[in-house]
């Protein structure tokens, strides 16, 4: 299925580097569950006024979280900064990572505790080979934008998804979550695959690439696309979107990107924490969801202190929008899932079936707690 032409550039993500490191995870014993640690109770009152001691208050459960910092995580950014993780009783410590192959070794190895990612070739692959993860909730929506090379935009050349024939389009790696997003923009427009080529570098380098004429247009995360904007080299190409999260991203409408990934055994070990990470995240992504984080000033602060990127290019960029209820759609999970199957990126032919790869016991945990909200909200 897969045809289109490959320049590949020196930021490269081959599909099997991240399956050795997955397979290789899969095999690593699993971090054993922290035990928190009691703070010590205060001393009893005099025996004259026989006042009962105050009972003891276990610390906050240690909790070791990885992503790769960007809008998308903000959730997960904020509610370290903000104190949220803590009102739920977890410490969490964020480890940052640039590809979701490491993030996803790390967890199967119990060096983390849970993670946000993108689901690939690499991460069905490892759960076919049986590895130590599972997804406990949606994150974001796909909402990537194509970012088309200004002077092609100026000149008319380029207006449509239809106009990218023959053109080149950057991604940071094959058989990742933004390959089945072009594959969705290329479908949105009557394209395939075979219509154009593609080149593979880091985000960043596609700003210089761009600026350089070296691609036509990008697939980039937020807010590595309105950097390119605001340097005056990019434009995002957006043909329809709406105000919900549900007519998002235009070009697949509802297309799940982000997900929350934890270390199987930790979250059987600890449930409540797993709850509470999934009620945290919830809590901030509805806070901030769409246009309404460019009037959050504490979160956009926790985006420019993680990504170095300011608020006023954060309020330029594609808003990010958040599955509210944090239901995974495992109906476009499994047509993803078969699309990197067609394309020949995975190591089996007959595919997972959902609930080997996620369990929703955490997240009915955490929605008793929160509650349910519209999903165009």
């Amino acid at each position: 299925m897969r045809r289109w032409s490959r320049a590949h550039g020196r930021g490269s993500v081959t599909i099997c580097t991240a399956l050795a490191l997955l397979a290789l995870a899969a095999c690593s014993p699993s971090r054993g569950p922290a035990a928190p640690a009691p703070a010590g109770a205060a001393p009893p009152a005099p025996a004259a006024t026989a006042a009962p001691a105050p009972a003891t208050t276990a610390a906050p459960l240690q909790v070791t979280a990885g992503l790769l910092p960007s809008v998308a995580g903000a959730p997960i950014l904020a509610s370290v900064d903000l104190g949220i993780y803590e009102r739920h009783g977890l410490d969490v410590n964020i480890q940052t990572f640039t590809a979701t192959p490491q993030i996803m070794t790390a967890l199967a190895a119990g060096q983390l505790d849970f993670g946000q990612v993108t689901m690939g070739a690499a991460a069905f692959n490892a759960y076919q080979r049986g590895v130590d993860l599972v997804m406990i909730a949606a994150g974001s929506l796909g909402t990537v934008p194509v970012i088309v090379r200004k002077d092609l935009w100026d000149s008319g050349a380029v207006r449509s998804v239809a106009d990218l024939r023959d053109k080149t389009i950057a991604l940071n790696g094959t058989g990742n979550i933004l390959e089945y997003a072009l594959y969705k923009v290329l479908q949105h427009g009557g394209l395939t695959p075979a219509d154009v080529q593609v080149a593979y570098m880091p985000f960043p380098d596609m700003v210089t690439a761009l600026q350089n004429q070296a691609i036509d247009a990008a697939m980039m995360l937020e807010p590595t696309g309105s950097q390119a904007v605001a340097r005056g080299v990019g434009v995002i190409l957006e043909e329809k979107a709406g105000p919900n999260p549900k007519d998002n991203p235009w070009y697949a409408p509802g297309l799940q990107a982000g997900m929350l990934m934890a270390n199987k055994q930790w979250a059987a070990d600890h449930p409540a924490a797993a709850a509470a990470v999934i009620e945290s995240y919830l809590e901030v992504a509805r806070r901030i969801q769409g246009t309404k984080l460019n009037d959050d000033a504490d979160v956009l602060a926790s985006i420019e202190r993680w990504t170095k990127v300011t608020p006023e290019i954060v309020k330029r960029s594609t808003p990010t929008y958040w599955v509210p209820n944090g239901r995974v759609d495992t109906a476009t999970l499994m047509d993803e899932q078969q699309y990197y199957i067609q394309a020949g990126s995975t190591d089996y032919k007959t595919p997972i079936p959902a609930d080997a790869v996620y369990t929703d016991r955490y997240l009915n945990m955490a929605l008793e707690k929160i509650g349910t909200v519209p999903e165009d909200q």
